[in-house]
């Protein structure tokens, strides 16, 4: 069932494909970026126009990442669960959980009550301390009642010591 501003998809494991993105949005914009030259336009139009042209430049470049992930993690079969909110409001219901250094900011997706089965399988990261973690992800799926999942060591060669 569509909710509004919520997006699910499969993220890409495909460093060449990605590459090859960037290649032709870059391609792409070189025609743009002399567009106004010889034109007879003032400073502060050229200005303004390539403001927006770096702008919705950059915006496709960040966006095209959201897709795709390193080669290495491919396993990993993963899925990104997206919610877009107004960017001159805040978004709703926003957390903070302590870091090292720093609060993040997060949402909470409460998947467990949308689609319980939906989780078939948790990658433990390669930087990340195995039994630590593992207990952690048991621990949390006791809440939902979600006992089905595998929960799996990344074999990602790193490991932190």
């Amino acid at each position: 069932m569509p909710i509004p501003n919520n997006s699910t998809f499969p993220v890409t494991y495909k460093d060449p494909e990605l590459a090859d993105i960037h290649r032709q949005m870059i391609e792409n914009a070189f025609p743009l970026i002399s567009l106004p030259r010889g034109r007879g336009l003032p400073r502060e139009a050229i200005l303004a126009y390539m403001r927006d042209l770096s702008v919705t430049l950059m915006m496709h470049a960040v966006r095209s990442v959201l897709f795709f992930k390193h080669e290495a993690y491919g396993n990993e079969n993963e899925y990104r669960f997206l919610q877009i909110y107004r960017a001159d409001l805040p978004p709703p219901q926003v957390k903070l959980r302590a870091r090292a250094y720093a609060l993040v900011k997060y949402r909470e997706f409460d998947w467990g009550n949308v689609a319980p089965a939906a989780l078939k399988r948790i990658i433990v990261g390669p930087a990340a301390n195995y039994e630590k973690a593992a207990r952690f992800a048991r621990d949390c799926m006791r809440a939902p009642q979600i006992d089905t999942v595998e929960i799996a060591c990344s074999t990602i060669p790193y490991r932190a010591t």
